[in-house]
C-alpha cells in the first residue's frame, strides 16, 4: 500500500483572458467596480454568505493587475488565494461575459 505523507490540497486557481475594452488604462479596482454583482451571485448560487462585497473590494490590493488601452491580458484567481475576489472569481468568471469596460472568458484550471 502506498502512502502519502505531506499535504494535500484540493484548492485550485483558474485563469482568465480580461480585455480591456477602452481607449484608456484600466486596473482591477475598475474591474472589480462592474463586476461587484457576482459576488451577490456566487453567495446566491453556492448558498453563501460569508463573502461581503467590503471584504471583496480589500482584496483589490492582493493582485497587481493593470491593463493598457485595448490590451489584453492573462490572469489568476482561485479559492487558494485565500480571499473573497479569488474564490468569487475563480467560479463566476468561467462563463465569460462583458461590462462596460472589460471582457473576459476562461483560459484554464489549475491544480
Amino acid at each position: 500500500m502506498k502512502r502519502r505523507n505531506g499535504f494535500v490540497s484540493n484548492s485550485s486557481s483558474s485563469s482568465f483572458i480580461i480585455k480591456n475594452l477602452t481607449n484608456r488604462e484600466m486596473t482591477l479596482k475598475d474591474f472589480a467596480e462592474e463586476t461587484s454583482y457576482l459576488v451577490e451571485d456566487f453567495n446566491d448560487l453556492y448558498d453563501w454568505n460569508n463573502d461581503s462585497i467590503d471584504d471583496f473590494f480589500k482584496d483589490v490590493n492582493d493582485y497587481d493587475y493593470e491593463w493598457t488601452p485595448k490590451e489584453d491580458k492573462i490572469v489568476s484567481f482561485g479559492d487558494e488565494d485565500g480571499n473573497v475576489m479569488g474564490k468569487v472569481y475563480d467560479y463566476m468568471l468561467r462563463d465569460g461575459g462583458e461590462s462596460e469596460s472589460f471582457q473576459w472568458w476562461f483560459h484554464e484550471a489549475r491544480r
